[in-house]
């Protein structure tokens, strides 16, 4: 894994997500965090297992394994995912960070211990100032060893002299320490909570105050070491996600840009006389005749959205969109972190 300009996005284990990580040109410089979500309807069951995940990360090198809501499906549901990827030789790497409960830690050293590809600490906003050697510790894991995610959560365009100011105090608080880690990444998310304050038949834009975060802390101050890049694509990062094909719900497209993503957006599928799902034909072919329209080889989302303009495709569902959304992100950050000098 290289060094500089990597890319770690944080992802759940949503059908959309999932299969825009299944269809990426490359895995090279992406090293995604898979958080293993729990269906929040008819019981704790998650939404995937741990003997499908290798179908959707071909990578060769480890992933990052965020099995914190797993927990509270079963007891035993860490231990059976980590055997599952044991089984199928796919080395990961398990996730903490320092507020979780004991059984939890213990499982994770566990699978640590199984693995052998190290740890990753996972630190809030609201413990950047707190000591990890205790639990490095505990698992019996140097520093050397353990990937660092400092993860800030929400942002916006307000909020970044905030958060850069907080960032830089904890950076210069602990000297070179961050230069020990294995790897360093700062992650937040910009995207909005909901679209709800986007009027059907209109379209806008959303600032990546994410990305414009990260790129003015790296080439805007002298930091100790130059910090990998993560997000959470076109999701909110608290956001718990409506049932994928919720009845109700309104076509929309998500398209990442330079420093901004653009929002189209129908009216909702039960609005008499507006066409229902058959609205997101219009929103692809509106799409495609825009100059920033990146083209149909760009990614896997790009080509589903020049199929669904031409009728060939589509018009598909809220997971379908969403997938759209998250190929095109996922291929479009690559790129711009490919073209930083």
């Amino acid at each position: 894994m290289a060094e500089k300009y990597h890319y770690v996005p944080m992802l759940k284990t949503k059908p959309a997500e999932m299969q825009a990580l299944r269809d990426l040109r490359s895995s090279h410089d992406i090293t995604p965090l898979i958080e293993i979500t729990v269906n929040p309807v008819g019981g704790k069951r998650t939404l995937i297992n741990g003997s499908s995940l290798p179908k959707y990360w071909k990578g060769q090198h480890p992933f990052f394994l965020d099995l914190e809501e797993a927990q509270w499906a079963s007891p035993s549901t860490l231990d059976q995912f980590a055997s599952d990827l044991l089984a199928l030789k796919k080395p990961i790497i398990p996730v903490t960070s320092l507020g979780r409960p004991a059984a939890y830690q213990q499982s994770v050293s566990t699978i640590l211990q199984a693995h052998g590809k190290g740890l990753c600490l996972r630190l809030p906003f609201a413990e950047l100032n707190q000591n990890p050697q205790a639990l490095l510790a505990s698992m019996k894991c140097k520093i050397s060893d353990c990937d660092l995610i400092i993860d800030m959560g929400e942002i916006s365009s307000h909020s970044i002299p905030v958060f850069t100011s907080a960032l830089l105090a904890s950076l210069q608080s602990t000297g070179n320490q961050v230069k020990q880690w294995r790897s360093f990444t700062i992650a937040s998310g910009a995207f909005p909570f909901s679209l709800s304050h986007v009027s059907g038949g209109t379209c806008t834009d959303e600032t990546r105050a994410d990305w414009i975060f990260w790129q003015n802390l790296v080439f805007g101050h002298e930091l100790p070491r130059t910090p990998w890049y993560g997000d959470y694509g076109i999701n909110h990062p608290k956001l718990p996600e409506p049932i994928e094909n919720a009845y109700g719900s309104s076509p929309n497209i998500r398209y990442a840009l330079d420093d901004r993503w653009h929002i189209k957006k129908a009216y909702s599928t039960r609005t008499p006389g507006k066409g229902g799902y058959l609205q997101y034909h219009g929103l692809c072919k509106d799409l495609i005749a825009e100059p920033f329209y990146c083209g149909s080889t760009f990614s896997g989302g790009d080509d589903y959205i020049a199929g669904c303009a031409s009728h060939k495709d589509g018009p598909g569902n809220a997971v379908n969109w969403r997938y759209a959304g998250f190929s095109h992100h996922f291929e479009f950050v690559l790129n711009q972190l490919a073209s930083l000098p």
